[in-house]
């Protein structure tokens, strides 16, 4: 599939619409397009609001409408991680692993980022090394992403669970 196919499996599903940009981001197309009313006007007051832009799979030439609540690198972000644009980050995480030369980085790390106590973040890095999992929620959505960034740097491996 290349960009004027994607042009024009997405044209009659945005009718009265002008397409305005393609965008690849690897699996998918984005493509990008306004109402033709205000494409033609240039008159903010002729611009109807709430579009967003259309993914295309390239695979399966599925295609994807969006709102214009999102921007089109979040939407890609969800559907690299779940395989769906409409996918959400929650305020929880995953820990699946460690390294296992890091560990007194990764046990201080993981008492930062949790906000947890030392013996904890002993018992959770003890948890990861032996190969199991665990979830673990944060207040905000802000937090998790930090948190992860955190364990990360230290060789922990984390992500963001999707709904």
């Amino acid at each position: 599939m290349n960009e004027i196919e994607a042009r024009i499996l997405v044209l009659p599903t945005i009718e009265g619409c002008t397409i305005t940009k393609v965008e690849d981001f690897g699996d998918l197309y984005c493509v990008y397009f306004v109402n033709t009313e205000y494409f033609q006007s240039g008159n903010i007051e002729d611009l109807k609001i709430g579009y967003g832009p259309s993914f295309v799979e390239k695979l399966t030439k599925k295609i994807f409408s969006t709102g214009s609540g999102q921007t089109a690198e979040f939407s890609v972000r969800a559907y690299k991680e779940t395989g769906s644009v409409y996918a959400r980050p929650t305020n929880s995480l995953m820990l699946i692993g460690v390294e296992s030369n890091a560990k007194n980085s990764a046990v201080l790390a993981i008492k930062n980022a949790l906000f947890v106590n030392l013996m904890k973040a002993k018992s959770i890095y003890e948890t990861l090394e032996a190969g199991n999992s665990i979830e673990y929620s944060f207040e905000s959505e802000h937090s998790t992403e930090k948190s992860i960034k955190t364990l990360k740097a230290a060789g922990v491996t984390a992500k963001v669970i999707w709904k």
